[in-house]
Formats: structure tokens, sequence, C-alpha cells
């Protein structure tokens, strides 16, 4: 929208010019005084046209620059709502085997009966790239990164949005390599820090 305003402008100064050198030719054909006259009026006509440009072009400009800042402070707030909640701790969990409860999977053998206690994981956020993390008596850094409506930890990429004061972690389903696929569930956990910093394990 900007360049086909810009485009116009210009088309118009040029025509202006054209028409201004058109009536410059007819006046020199009559006298001098109508020549110094109609440059007069040429001048101000082209002062007019740029002050125009110049003021509609920084009215966009603005408007653009704040939407843009308002986006990213949006953005911002989100990822700083989602520190904020895994700050003090989470877990990361398997609460479906192929689409089934994965209790009831395991009850029924049809999924490995170690499924839940090997996947369970606690952690909390050691820094601003760095998770803390424990599973099965050990614990360990995972690099993490929380950008809009995503957040990476180690292999799980889990969505979330916002609501208000509120932020919802959606699951991640993830496929292993015998073809079967769990479903992961994050929540907030807040001894998990605790629970972490005190594994038989440290690595």
């Amino acid at each position: 929208m900007h360049c086909s305003f810009f485009t116009f402008r210009q088309h118009n100064k040029n025509n202006g010019e054209i028409s201004a050198a058109f009536s410059q030719n007819s006046s020199n054909q009559n006298s001098s005084s109508d020549q110094d006259s109609q440059k007069s009026s040429t001048i101000s006509s082209s002062t007019t046209q740029q002050s125009s440009y110049s003021y509609s072009s920084d009215t966009s400009l603005s408007s653009s620059t704040t939407e843009a800042s308002s986006s990213e402070t949006s953005t911002t707030n989100n990822i700083t709502a989602v520190k904020n909640v895994l700050q003090s701790g989470f877990k990361i969990a398997p609460i479906l085997y192929n689409g089934e409860d994965v209790n009831k999977a395991m009850n029924e053998g049809k999924a490995p009966q170690n499924t839940v206690h090997d996947g369970f994981i606690l952690g909390y956020l050691k820094d601003d790239s760095t998770a803390r993390m424990s599973s099965m008596g050990g614990a360990y850094d995972q690099p993490y990164e929380i950008s809009e409506g995503i957040l990476t930890i180690g292999d799980f990429q889990f969505n979330y949005s916002e609501n208000g004061n509120s932020i919802t972690f959606d699951t991640y389903e993830k496929s292993n390599s015998d073809g079967s696929t769990i479903t992961w569930q994050l929540s907030d956990y807040s001894g998990a820090k605790d629970s972490v910093d005190s594994a038989s394990v440290q690595n």
C-alpha cells in the first residue's frame, strides 16, 4: 500500500512539472513577466507536494512501528509468563500410550511396564537457556527455548497459549523407534527443584 502511494505522488509531481513546463513555454511566447509568474507558481506547487508526501510517509512509519512494538511486547510478556510458571519446577510425564491411558495399557500388557517410571521427568529452569532435569535417579542439564507459542525442552516441544493471567500447555505426541506413540503432558510441580538437586547422580 505504501509503495502505491509513493508512486502516485511521484507521478503527480512529474505531471505537475510537465504541465508547468508547458505553461512556461506558452508564457515565453507572450511576455517575460508572465514567465516569472509561472515559475513562481511551479515552485509553490512542487514544495506543497513534497511536504504532503513527507507527512504521509512519516505517519505510516509511525503506525507500523507502533504495531510492531505492541507485538514484540506481547511476545515478551508471554515468554516471561511461561518462565514464571516453570521457574520453581515442572514435571513431564506420559499419559497416553498409542492413544490409550498409559496405566491401563501397562495393566493390560499393551505397554512396557516401566513406561511411566522411566518416562517420568522432573525439572526446573536453571537460567535463561538451561533446564536442570532428572529421571531414574540421575540429574542433568537440558537446553530449552521459549518462543511465541512454543516451548522446547530437550526432545520435547509443547505448544502453549496465554489466556488472561494463565498459561495452558498442550500435550506433545512423540513416536518411538518401535512404532509406538506416547503422549506427554507438562505441568508445574513446585517440589521439583529439591528432588532434582538431591538426585543420587548429578551429571
